[in-house]
């Protein structure tokens, strides 16, 4: 069986996996999959900056190939703070050991659903959730990473999402499709990949997400961005 390319360098004979997705291709990849991408980035550090004090933990979860939580690290201005990435790749682990380590930083090759978390003040959660098919499993991390978190703490999670509306769930969805091509990937890339993820990403609305934070525990959660199909919100303990 041939591989199916979605991009430069990265293609999947069967399903999409990070297992065997390229490191070192990831970061790049993402930039021009996911629109808006380093804006999620950039108020994620903002909230970083808000929420994060001396003597504590922050969690990157589903931390790929350890480049934004390096780059949190490097702009960290309080004392002994503890840097956690978690991954279930074993190939972006070593990876972000070996490119995107520090003295400051902690990686483990571990399965979010099975972590005892620390207590923190920040837990970070970018497009990691959507690939537990399971939404009992989802909600179970969502209930540790609530109770883990310190009083005022704060959860940043962004997900891939649908809309029950028809007609908007078509507009968006030819709308980001076109994003991508104009991101210089082929059709038949785009197709590729919406194929291959098909059994793998699973995603939820707006609200059931909310529905999510709500019964974990969050009182408090807002949508800081959107752009067609992806969210991100901010939860606070």
């Amino acid at each position: 069986m041939k591989k199916k390319y979605i991009g430069k360098g990265v293609g999947f004979k069967k399903k999409f996996n990070f297992h065997n997705f390229p490191p070192h291709l990831f970061d790049s990849h993402i930039e021009k999959s996911i629109p808006l991408f380093n804006e999620f980035h950039f108020l994620t550090q903002q909230v970083f900056k808000q929420f994060v004090s001396d003597d504590t933990c922050v969690y990157d979860l589903g931390c790929s190939a350890g480049k934004f939580l390096y780059s949190l690290s490097k702009i960290s201005t309080h004392r002994n703070v503890r840097f956690i990435g978690i991954d279930n790749a074993k190939n972006m682990i070593d990876y972000a050991k070996k490119y995107n380590n520090s003295k400051k930083i902690e990686y483990f090759n571990k399965d979010i659903r099975n972590i005892k978390f620390k207590k923190s003040n920040l837990v970070i959660c970018l497009f990691t959730l959507q690939f537990i098919q399971n939404k009992e499993d989802r909600q179970k991390v969502l209930n540790k990473i609530y109770l883990s978190l310190n009083k005022g703490g704060a959860l940043v999670l962004a997900e891939k999402v649908h809309y029950v509306d028809r007609f908007y769930e078509e507009f968006v969805q030819r709308s980001y499709f076109t994003w991508k091509e104009l991101n210089k990937f082929t059709k038949d890339e785009i197709l590729h990949k919406s194929r291959l993820l098909k059994g793998v990403l699973s995603t939820l609305t707006t609200e059931e997400n909310y529905k999510l934070l709500r019964k974990s525990g969050f009182g408090i959660y807002h949508l800081l961005l959107r752009h067609t199909v992806f969210d991100l919100y901010l939860a606070i303990k």
